[in-house]
Protein backbone atom coordinates (compact mmCIF):
# COMPACT_ATOMS: atom_id res chain seq x y z
CA UNK A 1 0.00 0.00 0.00
CA UNK A 2 1.08 3.48 -0.46
CA UNK A 3 2.15 5.92 2.68
CA UNK A 4 -1.20 7.75 2.09
CA UNK A 5 -3.80 4.29 1.46
CA UNK A 6 -4.35 5.58 -1.65
CA UNK A 7 -3.09 3.10 -3.93
CA UNK A 8 -1.72 -0.54 -3.54
CA UNK A 9 1.25 -1.58 -6.10
CA UNK A 10 0.91 -5.22 -7.43
CA UNK A 11 3.31 -6.99 -9.27
CA UNK A 12 2.69 -8.84 -12.67
CA UNK A 13 4.66 -10.10 -15.57
CA UNK A 14 3.92 -6.84 -17.53
CA UNK A 15 5.52 -4.76 -15.14
CA UNK A 16 3.97 -3.07 -11.45
CA UNK A 17 0.30 -1.85 -11.39
CA UNK A 18 -1.10 1.02 -9.28
CA UNK A 19 -4.31 0.51 -8.51
CA UNK A 20 -6.53 3.45 -7.14
CA UNK A 21 -8.47 2.55 -3.86
CA UNK A 22 -11.75 4.50 -4.74
CA UNK A 23 -12.66 2.64 -7.64
CA UNK A 24 -10.55 -0.28 -7.87
CA UNK A 25 -9.22 0.33 -11.25
CA UNK A 26 -5.30 1.06 -12.93
CA UNK A 27 -4.39 4.55 -11.99
CA UNK A 28 -0.93 3.07 -14.04
CA UNK A 29 1.30 0.86 -15.23
CA UNK A 30 5.06 0.50 -14.55
CA UNK A 31 7.58 -1.01 -16.83
CA UNK A 32 10.71 -3.22 -15.71
CA UNK A 33 11.76 -2.62 -19.79
CA UNK A 34 11.85 -5.95 -20.50
CA UNK A 35 8.58 -8.80 -20.84
CA UNK A 36 10.78 -11.61 -19.87
CA UNK A 37 10.62 -10.63 -15.78
CA UNK A 38 7.87 -10.38 -13.50
CA UNK A 39 7.79 -7.90 -10.61
CA UNK A 40 7.25 -10.42 -7.42
CA UNK A 41 8.09 -7.64 -4.73
CA UNK A 42 6.95 -3.79 -4.62
CA UNK A 43 7.80 -1.81 -1.21
CA UNK A 44 6.85 1.85 -1.19
CA UNK A 45 9.26 4.91 0.40
CA UNK A 46 7.61 6.58 3.31
CA UNK A 47 6.83 9.64 1.19
CA UNK A 48 5.54 7.50 -1.44
CA UNK A 49 7.69 9.38 -3.82
CA UNK A 50 9.51 5.83 -4.95
CA UNK A 51 8.54 2.36 -5.30
CA UNK A 52 11.05 -0.46 -4.84
CA UNK A 53 10.90 -3.37 -6.98
CA UNK A 54 12.10 -7.30 -6.99
CA UNK A 55 12.03 -8.83 -9.86
CA UNK A 56 11.73 -12.76 -10.54
CA UNK A 57 15.62 -12.42 -11.95
CA UNK A 58 16.77 -11.33 -8.59
CA UNK A 59 17.27 -7.67 -9.73
CA UNK A 60 16.00 -4.65 -7.39
CA UNK A 61 14.67 -1.60 -9.31
CA UNK A 62 14.43 2.20 -7.55
CA UNK A 63 10.77 3.79 -9.65
CA UNK A 64 10.34 7.00 -9.57
CA UNK A 65 6.09 6.43 -8.69
CA UNK A 66 4.51 9.54 -9.92
CA UNK A 67 6.36 9.92 -13.22
CA UNK A 68 6.89 6.18 -13.91
CA UNK A 69 10.60 6.59 -14.48
CA UNK A 70 13.31 3.90 -13.27
CA UNK A 71 16.07 5.27 -11.37
CA UNK A 72 17.95 2.97 -10.67
CA UNK A 73 18.57 -1.19 -11.42
CA UNK A 74 20.83 -3.09 -8.87
CA UNK A 75 21.71 -6.84 -8.94
CA UNK A 76 21.14 -8.56 -5.76
CA UNK A 77 23.45 -11.37 -4.69
CA UNK A 78 21.66 -13.92 -5.49
CA UNK A 79 21.78 -12.35 -9.36
CA UNK A 80 24.98 -12.11 -9.09
CA UNK A 81 25.60 -15.48 -8.19
CA UNK A 82 26.62 -14.28 -4.73
CA UNK A 83 25.24 -16.13 -1.50
CA UNK A 84 23.79 -13.10 1.13
CA UNK A 85 25.74 -12.58 3.84
CA UNK A 86 23.65 -12.59 7.01
CA UNK A 87 25.50 -11.50 10.90
CA UNK A 88 23.25 -12.35 13.58
CA UNK A 89 24.84 -10.28 16.77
Amino acid sequence: WHPTGESIAIGSKQGVHIISRNKWTIRSNLSLGSPSVEAILCSWAPAGRYLAVLDSLGLVYLLESAAGGKLLKLPTPAASGLSPVISLR
